[in-house]
């Protein structure tokens, strides 16, 4: 049996083939090193994408992170008090990382959320590195 990998779990095809056609996936990659590392690479789903209802899809309904990273330390940290909204133009997915800094992802609707962007600010005043990088993503 073939095995994917989505959203940082192993799945076999027909696990795959049996989630809920209001679900969809997002494979993002920034478009810049961050912090001498590799590109980042962001892995989710979201159900219900385009409605006012829409919000993170997990596999697993007690995690409490729906955001797949690699590399898994990135400074990006959009699995801590997450909010997540459908906006009228865009997705918008906010963290506020360990308590010391934000992180914002939007993803523009006019690009069928296929671009957007990533940033990182100071949020409690301790030295949080800001950073910032456009993102492109494959949507399925």
């Amino acid at each position: 049996m073939k095995t994917l990998i989505l959203a940082g779990m192993a799945m076999s095809v027909s696990a795959f083939a049996a989630l809920p056609a209001n679900v969809t996936t997002f494979r993002c990659v920034t478009d810049s090193v961050i912090e001498g590392k590799a590109p980042t690479t962001l892995e989710f789903m979201v159900e219900n994408l385009g409605q006012k209802a829409a919000t993170y899809y997990t596999v697993d309904p007690d995690s409490w992170e729906p955001v797949q990273m690699n590399p898994q330390d990135s400074v990006l940290m959009l699995n801590e008090n997450w909010t997540f909204a459908q906006k009228s133009d865009r997705l918008h997915a906010t963290s506020d990382g360990d308590g010391c800094q934000w992180t914002d992802l939007e993803l523009f609707q006019n690009s069928g959320y296929t671009r957007g962007y990533v940033r990182v600010t100071d949020g409690g005043g301790c030295g949080a590195k800001s950073v910032f990088s456009l993102v492109r993503c494959s949507v399925k």
